[in-house]
């Protein structure tokens, strides 16, 4: 009888000292996670779920990791580096892409803030509309100008 080989928990697999993942991959199995998860890790440990988590939710998906332990969460904080670097990339990107689309609709964009209504953003339509420069505007509200 022929059968076919399964990873599982036993498989080598590399770990950091004093820490051991296990059952990782029926873990990754029976969770099925697809990119745009939400993924909570209560058991944050050493970060060797929460690497192989990360690695299928991508940067659309959210992970929340929480452990009791605080020398845990370090030891997952620097484990887990490359993730937060790689999240911050994206973040830049995808807001360099935002801010240029604001920045060039033909139309007055601006965003005020909530509290106090003064100028937090304004496009290069709006500038040339009310002939103001932005940097004249920002922090300023409508009853500075009338």
């Amino acid at each position: 009888m022929r059968t076919r080989r399964q990873q599982s928990s036993s498989d080598p697999m590399p770990r950091q000292v004093g820490h051991r993942t296990v059952l990782l991959h029926e873990s990754l199995k029976d969770l099925d996670i697809q990119p745009d998860d939400i993924v909570v890790d209560a058991t944050l440990g050493g970060a060797g779920h929460a690497k192989a988590i990360l690695e299928k939710l991508g940067t659309n998906g959210i992970f929340l990791g929480i452990d009791a332990d605080k020398d845990a969460i370090q030891r997952a904080e620097e484990a887990l580096n490359k993730y937060k670097t790689q999240l911050e990339q994206e973040v830049r990107k995808r807001t360099a892409f935002l801010d240029s689309i604001v920045e060039n609709i033909p139309d007055m964009i601006f965003v005020k803030d909530a509290k106090d209504l003064k100028f937090e953003l304004f496009n290069k339509a709006g500038e040339s509309i009310l002939g103001y420069a932005r940097k004249d505007l920002y922090g300023k509200n409508d009853y500075d100008f009338f």
